[in-house]
């Protein structure tokens, strides 16, 4: 059924009610105004008679009925894609079934949202950096185009700043181990620590993902440690030079009272 003016309905049960409208497959919708669907079962929708930037352009509908009615693709007038998505909110959006989870891409990168809870993950660029951010927020690591992954650390993303102390006693009962892991295609040994090891030694520096019980280290925090552990052992060694040169001054005042007797 053509319904619409300089429309066109061909093959079963399709219908173009939107102006200047094409319906092609098997009971398509094309009810937006200059819109085309293909397929079968699509979504359809929109205003017939004006152009508006957030009706569908082209469908191809993939729906198994009338009653349960899906899009393949979709292609807003405004330019913006979906698969498997009727209004996609950004450039391109590619729903992932097996997790809660969105591909998204916009003028500002390419970004993870997460269907559930609306969370989301931004990468972005720059003239010289590749930038992840949060919720819309910077995060904290970006690339610059010399390859160096730098973490944000301006005092002004920070709050509850206190001194850390305490370390070298922590860092001495961590072991350090070899291994192979699980699921690894050749036999070469790795280097690292076990996270359960560093638990309870610096749980700052363990975590473990939203959906899983699995730990993961933050092995560049102990680069931070390290800093720590040897600002405390400078102060050990400048306290064991200060006792040897005591011990030293009195081994040389003993020295000259015995040879005064002498």
């Amino acid at each position: 059924l053509a319904s619409g003016p300089m429309s066109l309905a061909w093959r079963q049960n399709t219908v173009a009610s939107g102006n200047y409208s094409l319906a092609l497959g098997l009971f398509t919708r094309a009810e937006a105004f200059n819109s085309t669907a293909l397929g079968r079962y699509n979504i359809g929708g929109g205003t017939p008679s004006v152009w508006v930037a957030t009706d569908p352009l082209f469908e191809i509908g993939n729906g198994p009925s009338g009653a349960n009615r899906n899009n393949a693709l979709t292609i807003l007038k405004n330019g913006r894609i979906g698969i498997g998505i009727h209004y996609p909110a950004h450039h391109l959006t590619i729903p992932v079934t097996t997790k809660p989870t969105n591909v998204v891409a916009n003028g500002e990168g390419i970004g993870i949202v997460n269907i559930g809870t609306g969370t989301f993950w931004n990468i972005h660029m720059s003239a010289s950096w590749l930038r992840f951010s949060y919720n819309g927020k910077l995060a904290g690591s970006r690339i610059n185009d010399l390859g160096e992954y730098v973490q944000n650390s301006d005092q002004r993303f920070k709050t509850n700043i206190a001194m850390y102390s305490n370390v070298l006693g922590r860092i001495k009962d961590l072991r350090v181990m070899e291994y192979n892991y699980l699921n690894q295609s050749s036999s070469k040994k790795s280097i690292g620590l076990m996270a359960q090891d560093v638990l309870p030694l610096f749980p700052e520096l363990v975590a473990s993902d939203d959906n899983e019980d699995y730990l993961g280290i933050n092995y560049a925090g102990f680069g931070v440690i390290a800093i720590k552990a040897i600002q405390e052992q400078q102060v050990i060694i400048e306290n064991q030079e200060i006792e040897i040169r005591e011990l030293k001054n009195r081994l040389d005042t003993l020295e000259e009272l015995i040879k005064s007797k002498n």
